[in-house]
């Protein structure tokens, strides 16, 4: 019998990544770690961990991490891992391309109306009893730089074309 790789997921929600382990079948294949992103992994956990599923960690934190072999960035891009001084040149690093793919465009388009729109204050004076006529910035027409056009910002731009 071989031993089970030891993966940490150091996150704040861990539920949706430990319901997926399991309905892949993999509960008996791996033993998972978790942690809250403001807690450091202790020195038993990061001697142990092979896989860990985090945002950046912290400088020097990698190479505490003598058995670790994979990453998995929870961003969309690796720019925080990539700049760490001390990221292993074996680490396989992979990162959450396409993730965000409906949700966080559809923040952004909630953004824009949000600034262009008085929707705090109409909230605030309807809490208050309160009608008080705002003039809305209208969208239409305006121009949106989107800088990047990968997943998300493809469906931001397809989603703005409306």
């Amino acid at each position: 019998m071989t031993s089970r790789p030891h993966v940490l997921l150091w996150t704040d929600s861990t539920t949706a990544y430990l319901d997926a382990i399991k309905a892949a079948g993999l509960s008996d294949r791996v033993v998972v770690d978790t942690l809250p992103r403001k807690e450091k992994p202790s020195t038993e956990l990061m001697a142990r961990t092979e896989a860990l599923l985090a945002h950046a960690p912290p400088p020097g934190l990698l190479h505490a991490m003598p058995k670790l072999r994979r990453a998995q960035a929870l961003t969309a891009g690796v720019e925080g891992w990539i700049a760490l001084p001390d990221l292993p040149a074996n680490l396989v690093l992979t990162c959450a391309r396409g993730t965000h793919r409906e949700s966080m465009p559809e923040n952004i388009i909630g953004a824009l109306f949000y600034v262009a729109k008085p929707y705090a204050a109409a909230a605030e004076n309807q809490k208050h009893r309160k009608w008080v006529h705002d003039v809305a910035q209208p969208l239409t027409g305006k121009t949106l730089a989107i800088l990047g056009l990968g997943a998300i910002g493809q469906e931001v731009a397809r989603l703005a074309a409306a």
